[in-house]
């Protein structure tokens, strides 16, 4: 187990060992963050992380680098503990759109690989890693936070050169649901499952503190689908790393995700031949009577504020007897295909087996994602099926060598998912991959701030998990613990990790850092709504116009218009505490989420076997 204690409490220890004699220098101007997407009527990006209000930070000093970045290859950081690492390129890069950097690209041993980004002149003492979203196995800062963003919906689009950027691909090669990566190697498992946001955090800390001549002031994470995952996991395992993290739509409880969730969801929209029933035009037709039914008219945007309050009238939407023109209705066997997939995944004998199925208003994202994108593609065309097909088959396995006899040819059929239920995997990975630990007491203890955020129309995981892990947390730790050091935030008509038919433009980086570095805990969230596409994240235009405003408050607050005012400003909108509040505690087959699961692994004297243990079996 030399690896895995040598790993624990290394930060402080490569920090100590490399940091060089600090240069500060004046408190720099601030330099004015661009704020324009909280007005109407201007041209903004799109992507869901807004720029960072450096007006509103504390003026922590820039710090100049000991020496030139091309030395900084030459340096020799094999010796940190727990986290060997090698540096393979550092190259200086002087855009002329923004500032010059330190681009140093490396390995911490055995292969995670990784990318930072170091300011040159401006750097203000503060670095932000950055999580990435499916199986990772891609490296670039500011890469998107989530899969299928393609590019538009950047983790945090920070332009003004104060932070130290980070990225990894979470120790191999293959990223999206490429799940090859996961054959042969035990090891890499580990390192995607919870060991190398930690490494990398010791390596990143470690060569900043060289580079520059002392460590970082404060250290933060934010990622979204498995990039939130991956801070939860932090957070629950490693709580020193990071003095503030942002989990976004996290997939923290990977293991019924994506062996239990997304395969059947991806067999639910089939005939007994594998012929899709419900289409991505009635997807369309679906999602526009379920907004006519269900849209909050407290937030005048036509947007659903919790889709647990929708409970739609299906004889509205369902093909009247004797209709021959059902272009603009869903036939019976349409409707019943759209509630298999509300209701989410569930065992032969009716039991749940995940924290709830897709919401209403997801509608208009399922093509491609959870029904095929064409009439005439099949349902292993989705990403559902191929993410959980690639978990059933090899991700969630020790070794290449089935432990069930699972039907995993394609099309992936409704049997491979009910024999996986009716035999137990004996071998899955929910004690490496999952982040469900409620207990965050050695996190808040470690002065920690924790923001976590979902859309509601979050179409690849669904949204009922935060607020269930949220619930588990308070469950555990008390409200009034909570409350100093957790906010989670609930977007209406967002999708996952960003795009949407809601306001979906949002900063919470500045919020966080006040509330480590300040003590001012966050409120509301401003959020805008802009033009040029109302689908996923990555589609559509790079920029567009704020078309309005709207608060978001911390769950479970909600939001209604005040009485006054204009109707496309956030300020003339209040938040409120709903009269009847849900219970949360959502009964599923995982019920409760609860600490002491977790196992730490290591490879076993042949290298070829892991041997894992829980803490408390190792003494830990």
């Amino acid at each position: 187990m030399a690896r895995l204690l040598t790993v624990i409490g290394a930060a402080l220890a490569a920090v100590a060992a490399l940091a060089l004699v600090s240069t500060s220098l004046a408190t720099p101007r601030a330099t004015a963050a661009s704020r324009a997407y909280l007005t109407v009527g201007a041209t903004v990006s799109r992507r869901t992380a807004a720029p960072v209000d450096t007006t509103a930070l504390p003026q922590l000093g820039t710090l100049l680098p000991q020496y030139s970045c091309s030395q900084l290859a030459s340096q020799d950081f094999s010796q940190i503990p727990g986290a060997p690492t090698t540096i393979l390129s550092a190259t200086l890069v002087t855009p002329t759109s923004s500032y010059p950097y330190c681009q140093v690209d490396g390995i911490v041993a055995p292969q995670v690989q990784f990318q930072l980004q170091l300011p040159t002149t401006s750097y203000a003492q503060r670095y932000l890693q950055e999580g990435c979203g499916g199986y990772c196995g891609s490296v670039g800062v500011s890469q998107p936070a989530a899969s299928g963003q393609n590019g538009i919906d950047e983790c945090v689009p920070l332009y003004n050169g104060q932070f130290a950027l980070g990225q990894d691909d979470e120790g191999h090669i293959g990223g999206g649901n490429t799940e090859a990566w996961a054959v042969d190697d035990p090891m890499l498992k580990v390192d995607f499952g919870y060991l190398s946001e930690h490494v990398f955090a010791v390596a990143a800390k470690a060569i900043i503190a060289s580079f520059y001549g002392q460590a970082p002031r404060y250290a933060y994470y934010d990622g979204c689908s498995d990039g939130g995952r991956e801070a939860l996991m932090e957070a629950q395992r490693f709580p020193h790393d990071f003095n503030g993290i942002i989990a976004g739509a996290p997939a923290f409880n990977q293991a019924a995700l994506n062996a239990m969730e997304e395969p059947y969801e991806s067999t639910a929209d089939e005939t007994p031949s594998g012929q899709p029933i419900l289409t991505a035009a009635k997807a369309a037709v679906l999602h526009t009577d379920i907004i006519q039914q269900c849209a909050d008219p407290g937030l005048k945007d036509g947007t659903i504020q919790d889709p647990r309050d929708c409970q739609p009238d299906w004889a509205r939407i369902q093909c009247a007897a004797g209709v021959t023109d059902t272009s603009n209705c869903l036939t019976a066997a349409e409707v019943a295909a759209a509630q298999r997939l509300y209701a989410g995944a569930v065992a032969p004998d009716g039991e749940h087996l995940y924290t709830g199925g897709e919401p209403y208003g997801a509608e208009g994202a399922w093509p491609g994602i959870v029904i095929p994108a064409t009439a005439s593609a099949g349902e292993d065309s989705t990403f559902f099926h191929s993410i959980g097909i690639g978990y059933l088959r090899w991700v969630g396995l020790w070794r290449d060598n089935l432990s069930l006899r699972l039907d995993t040819s394609f099309p992936f059929s409704q049997l491979t998912f009910d024999q996986y239920v009716a035999e137990n995997n004996p071998a899955n990975l929910a004690s490496v991959v999952d982040a469900t630990d409620p207990n965050l007491t050695a996190f808040y203890r470690a002065g920690g701030k924790l923001i976590q955020w979902q859309g509601w129309a979050d179409q690849f995981i669904p949204p009922y998990g935060s607020v269930a892990y949220r619930q588990a947390v308070l469950d555990t730790m008390g409200a009034a613990t909570v409350s100093k050091f957790y906010r989670l935030y609930m977007f209406p008509g967002v999708y996952h990790c960003g795009g949407g038919y809601g306001p979906n433009v949002f900063d919470l980086l500045t919020p966080l850092i006040n509330w480590v570095e300040q003590g001012q805990a966050p409120s509301r969230i401003v959020a805008a709504l802009v033009s040029g596409g109302t689908g996923a994240a990555g589609t559509g235009p790079a920029t567009g116009t704020v078309e309005l405003t709207r608060p978001v408050y911390p769950y479970p607050e909600e939001v209604r218009y005040s009485g006054s005012g204009s109707t496309t400003e956030a300020s003339s909108f209040v938040g409120y505490q709903p009269a009847r509040l849900f219970d949360d505690d959502i009964q599923w087959a995982g019920f409760p989420f609860r600490s002491g699961y977790e196992e730490w692994c290591d490879l076993g004297g042949s290298g070829q076997d892991l041997v894992c243990a829980r803490k408390a079996e190792q003494g830990h």
